[in-house]
C-alpha cells in the first residue's frame, strides 16, 4: 500500500458511506446518494491535500489516523450541512424585516414570501379565533427580545415557563384559565 492510501483504509471508506446514509435525508432533493458518497471522497481528498501532502513524516499510526479522520469528519459534515442550508426550499425572513412598519396585521401577512403552503396557512389564520390570530401576529412581527421563555424559582431550582404560560404572557391572558396550546392544536389539528 503506498503512502497516499494509508489513510483511506476500510474504516475511512465505511465511515464515509455510513455518514452519507445517515445524512442523506438532508440533501435528498438536491443530489443522488452516490453523489453524496462521492462528495465524501472529495472532502477526503481536500483534507489530504491540505494536511497530509505537506507532511511526508506521517506514517499512518493509529493516532494519526484518528486525527485525520476527525478532520475529514468535520469537513464532510460541514459540507452536508452547508449544502442543505443553501438549498432550502422555503425562503425565510427575519422577524425584524416583517415588522418594518406598523400598518396592521394584514400588512404582516402580505410581506411574507408567497408559497403554496403559506396560502393555506394564511387562510387558516384569517379565519382563526381572535386569540390565535393575535398570537400569530405577535410571533411573526415582534422583536426577538420579546420571544424568550422566562425562568422562575421553584424551591432551589429555576424552572422554565411552559409554552402555554409563554403564549399567555404574550397575549396578556391568565395561563391558569386559558389553554392557548390546546386551542391551537384543536384549531389546526
Amino acid at each position: 500500500m503506498d503512502r497516499d492510501d494509508i489513510f483511506l483504509d476500510a474504516g475511512m471508506r465505511g465511515w464515509i458511506v455510513r455518514t452519507a446514509k445517515r445524512e442523506y435525508w438532508r440533501v435528498a432533493q438536491l443530489c443522488d446518494f452516490p453523489d453524496l458518497v462521492q462528495d465524501g471522497y472529495l472532502c477526503y481528498a481536500k483534507c489530504r491535500r491540505a494536511y497530509l501532502d505537506p507532511r511526508p513524516d506521517l506514517t499512518g499510526t493509529r493516532d494519526e489516523k484518528r486525527w485525520f479522520q476527525s478532520l475529514v469528519k468535520t469537513t464532510y459534515t460541514n459540507h452536508i450541512h452547508t449544502l442543505a442550508a443553501k438549498h432550502k426550499g422555503v425562503s425565510e425572513l427575519p422577524a425584524s424585516q416583517l415588522a418594518a412598519d406598523d400598518s396592521g396585521e394584514d400588512a404582516v401577512w402580505a410581506r411574507l414570501p408567497s408559497q403554496p403552503e403559506l396560502g393555506t396557512l394564511q387562510a387558516l389564520v384569517a379565519s382563526a379565533p381572535a386569540e390565535i390570530k393575535q398570537l400569530m401576529i405577535l410571533l411573526a412581527s415582534d422583536g426577538l427580545n420579546l420571544l424568550r421563555f422566562e425562568r422562575r424559582k421553584v424551591g432551589r431550582r429555576a424552572v422554565r415557563e411552559t409554552t402555554n404560560e409563554f403564549y399567555c404572557r404574550l397575549l396578556g391572558k391568565d395561563p391558569k384559565t386559558v389553554d392557548i396550546v390546546w386551542q391551537i392544536r384543536a384549531y389546526f389539528g
